[in-house]
């Protein structure tokens, strides 16, 4: 296995859901947090952001050309910084919303 770096910018296209992957990582982010908040799961952020850190260990690790879905084009810290701050926005609208 051979560590790759995903070469992708912050307008990056090709979200599954979204055109930009990462409003894309925003949002899953944001939602599953909000969700996670709203289940009282202990650590909801921090767990999350751990399982953010394997998902791009695993799409450094794995291509996309041998796996398909569950490979990766390379480990992006701009996905986890777009995952971290979904994660603090879910945080921030479910303490605005008294939750």
């Amino acid at each position: 296995m051979q560590w790759r770096w995903a070469k992708d910018n912050w307008l990056s296209k090709g979200g599954v859901i979204l055109v930009y992957d990462k409003a894309e990582h925003f949002l899953t982010y944001c939602l599953l947090t909000v969700a996670g908040l709203l289940l009282k799961l202990d650590h909801t952020g921090f767990i999350l952001l751990i399982l953010g850190v394997l998902w791009e260990i695993k799409d450094a690790l794995l291509p996309y050309e041998r796996a398909g879905f569950w490979g990766g084009d390379g480990f992006s810290w701009k996905d986890l910084v777009a995952n971290g701050l979904g994660i603090g926005f879910g945080i921030w609208v479910t303490r605005m919303l008294g939750i």
